[in-house]
């Protein structure tokens, strides 16, 4: 088989092999953050105060600023995640780790991030995101109708992010098909070169080969090591003629006689 033939033969498979690597290549930039879309908003947390007295501040600002950190872990709880994904339209598991929480040191804000595929799903997840936080920060807070301990205001609306850039997708099928398409040519190289090997083996001992037709001689790729019984007579003649040579009626009449 010649690498020609071997190649019109298997060449589908090197186009699979490039197909199915620029699949895997735009699955994994849909998973990846490169090819999504942020939208951030910041909520500021402030003490209520009862009475207007300083003593009274004083404590709420402490006690405000012991549960920044509550605050901003239930942004990424399960209960906010279900009231946000709701209020979107969409399932809860498109939203599940997609949403960070964080809040600056000695601060009393809170910086939400949101990811989405378009920038439009962004910034309507992120504002759902901040409306199902503030309530369930509220109903923790205030049980029962009890005056409030604490206020949410929204210092920075979720915005609306830039549309993503198409390169990185485009990278990541232009690199997974290049990988599918060489592990399908090394593939390919594989298979050829055993054919040949398989064919010269066949060839070299096939028993038909041992000898050329109309008495000519075999070449020395056909002539095996160890020749048919047949040929190895044909090369040795003389192992024939003393076969064939008539025996002598007086052993003795070979000797010298003495004069």
């Amino acid at each position: 088989m010649t690498i020609g033939s071997g190649l019109r033969r298997w060449f589908w498979i090197v186009v699979l092999g490039g197909l199915l690597g620029g699949v895997a290549g735009y699955a994994v930039s849909s998973l990846t953050s490169l090819n999504a879309s942020v939208s951030t908003a910041t909520i500021l947390v402030t003490g209520e105060l009862s009475g207007g007295q300083v003593d009274s501040a004083l404590t709420s600002n402490e006690y405000v600023n012991q549960r920044m950190s509550t605050y901003a872990g239930l942004a990424t709880s399960r209960v906010v995640i279900a009231e946000a994904a709701r209020q979107a339209g969409i399932d809860a598991a498109e939203l599940d780790g997609k949403v960070t929480a964080t809040n600056p040191t000695d601060t009393t804000l809170i910086d939400l991030s949101v990811q989405a595929p378009t920038a439009d799903d962004a910034q309507i997840r992120a504002t759902a995101l901040v409306g199902a936080l503030t309530d369930r920060i509220g109903q923790i807070e205030n049980p029962n109708g009890a005056p409030p301990r604490v206020a949410l205001s929204t210092v920075t609306t979720p915005s609306r992010p830039a549309d993503p850039s198409l390169l990185p997708m485009m990278l990541f099928v232009g690199m997974g098909a290049l990988a599918g398409a060489a592990l399908g040519g090394t593939m390919v190289a594989t298979m050829i070169m055993r054919a040949r090997r398989l064919a010269e083996w066949r060839q070299m001992y096939d028993p038909m080969n041992y000898g050329l037709a109309n008495g000519a001689a075999a070449t020395s790729r056909n002539v095996p090591s160890n020749p048919l019984p047949a040929q190895r007579n044909q090369q040795r003649p003389w192992v024939e003629q003393r076969r064939t040579a008539p025996a002598s009626s007086n052993p003795e009449s070979t000797l010298d006689t003495p004069s």
